[in-house]
């Protein structure tokens, strides 16, 4: 579709945007990140639901440092402020809102079977399509800024993807074999979805909603999983249950164990 067919300019985003989210909006045609350039302009006083979207990102990331891979217009990037004032131990609730949020606005839009892999990645058929980061700003023990970033994987037709990420990778026109959604009709869907999981969040209500939903999206839970910790070790189990904080329950051959951080490295799928 190309970028030249498919606008993501201010216009396009607040036309498909529903409730609160998607404005105001800030278009730049490249920009090193749509996170540092959201928590920027989260720090000059933008309100809650201000996104940040762009065709290119020079330096996007994910976790653990890792760049992101994108030719400019084939993917959906942006970042999302929130003003969350929630308590810290509530963090972890929203990359599990987000994820889950890109899974099923993935089902709507696009009839693809996307599921989450825990703490940021949306898969399908064991592949990346997308990538999530939340970065935040406490303020005593609140989370007073949150920036909610999405790169999503939309249109590879024509596209020379290098030969470690075609591997692992995937895109929505590698999954759709009919005409995709354009890039605004699935950023509408998305903040659509997590808008509404985004207040079992922020409620101070009980999250077992937001955790059911999640559970039901999950491509992690009851499979072999390696977690690679943040001190670099490698500890394997079965994945079990999210916790109301947004961890991942593991059992492993000592017992179970919960996870706040750490990535799943080792994931067999099931057939």
């Amino acid at each position: 579709m190309g970028a030249m067919h498919d606008p993501l300019g201010p216009d396009a985003v607040e036309a498909v945007a529903r409730g609160r989210f998607g404005r105001p909006c800030r278009y730049l045609p490249e920009v090193g990140s749509t996170n540092t350039e959201a928590l920027a302009w989260a720090a000059d006083g933008a309100d809650e639901g201000a996104i940040v979207v762009t065709e290119h990102q020079t330096a996007g990331r994910g976790r653990r440092g890792r760049t992101w891979f994108d030719e400019p217009g084939t993917s959906l990037l942006f970042s999302l402020i929130l003003r969350p004032g929630i308590a810290f131990d509530r963090l972890g609730l929203l990359p599990v809102a987000l994820g889950t949020a890109v899974a099923t606005a993935l089902e709507d839009a696009c009839g693809i079977a996307a599921r989450t892999k825990w703490p940021n990645d949306v898969t399908v058929r064991g592949r990346k399509i997308a990538g999530i980061l939340v970065e935040t700003k406490l303020v005593g023990s609140n989370v007073d800024i949150a920036v909610a970033g999405v790169g999503l994987n939309h249109d590879w037709s024509g596209v020379q993807v290098p030969g470690g990420i075609a591997d692992t990778a995937t895109s929505v026109s590698t999954e759709v074999a009919d005409a995709i959604p354009p890039r605004a009709t699935m950023l509408g869907e998305l903040l659509a979805a997590f808008e509404l999981l985004y207040q079992l969040v922020v409620g101070g209500s009980d999250p077992a909603e937001l955790l059911d939903r999640a559970r039901s999206r999950s491509g992690v839970l009851g499979q072999p999983v390696g977690i690679r910790t943040a001190e670099g070790s490698l500890v394997s189990g079965i994945a079990r249950d999210l916790t109301a904080d947004g961890g991942l329950q593991v059992e492993t051959e000592g017992g179970p164990r919960v996870f706040h951080v750490g990535e799943v490295e080792q994931l067999r799928p099931v057939r």
